[in-house]
């Protein structure tokens, strides 16, 4: 009885590390040597093999198996991470295409948010009682960009004033024309008949967006959850103002 009762606990604590993410790793480290010391690796190998096929002979060392097992674990865990950010994507009214950032309301870009995978040499443990090394944490960090980069801007089509050919342009389509950013308020086909251009046009406005500017976001002390809060906030303070 008290066997089973260790062995939900261990799976629990595992499980609840893993769907933590990859920013948890050290936590895992710091839960197997509490394993270990408490003279519970017998119970451990269980839970790894039984729950995820992991079985521990394959392992030379215990610093090996730490390295190893985790990504291990969490390919195999319902991680709650992408859960949680689709709940705060939507409380802060975005939604993401790729690394593309666009509010909900009117599918305004607003900028871009790319994850920076931080590799150490090594991170000892915060325990005076632990002094073994542990190689290759990984620590995610966060790369924030407001306003259009140049890479962006090469990207917007530009409006080839030509009637001779017909284009039709969705609503809340983006060119450039004569050197400025236009949205196109209102479907309709441009054509020889309706030559309709983005200057001074009820169906295109001018854009003028923000200072273009990169801000990464590095705290480690910060969990992944919160550095995405922070990266979101940061975007709703852009104003692509219409002119």
């Amino acid at each position: 009885m008290l066997y089973r009762k260790e062995y939900e606990k261990i799976y629990n604590k595992i499980n609840n590390i893993a769907r933590k993410g990859k920013d948890a790793i050290f936590d895992y480290y710091i839960l197997i040597d509490e394993l270990i010391d408490n003279g519970q690796y017998s119970i451990l190998q269980d839970v790894l093999i039984n729950k995820y096929k992991i079985d521990l002979i394959n392992f030379k060392s215990v610093k090996d198996l730490k390295h190893k097992t985790f990504s291990i674990i969490r390919q195999k865990t319902n991680s709650s991470s992408q859960v949680e950010l689709t709940k705060l994507f939507n409380s802060k009214n975005i939604y993401p295409i790729g690394f593309h950032y666009f509010r909900k309301t009117d599918n305004q870009y607003l900028g871009d948010i790319k994850e920076l995978e931080e590799s150490e040499d090594w991170i000892a443990y915060k325990d005076p009682k632990l002094t073994e090394k542990q190689d290759e944490i990984r620590i995610i960090n966060l790369e924030v960009t407001i306003g259009l980069s140049q890479s962006i801007l090469e990207a917007i089509p530009e409006f080839e004033n030509n009637p001779n050919k017909s284009i039709t342009f969705a609503t809340n389509s983006v060119v450039i024309y004569t050197g400025n950013i236009y949205n196109c308020e209102q479907s309709y086909t441009y054509n020889i008949s309706n030559p309709i251009t983005p200057t001074y046009s009820s169906y295109w406005t001018q854009k003028i967006a923000p200072t273009y500017s990169v801000t990464v976001i590095d705290d480690n002390e910060t969990k992944l959850i919160d550095k995405y809060s922070i990266a979101i906030n940061l975007l709703n303070q852009t104003n692509y103002r219409d002119i």
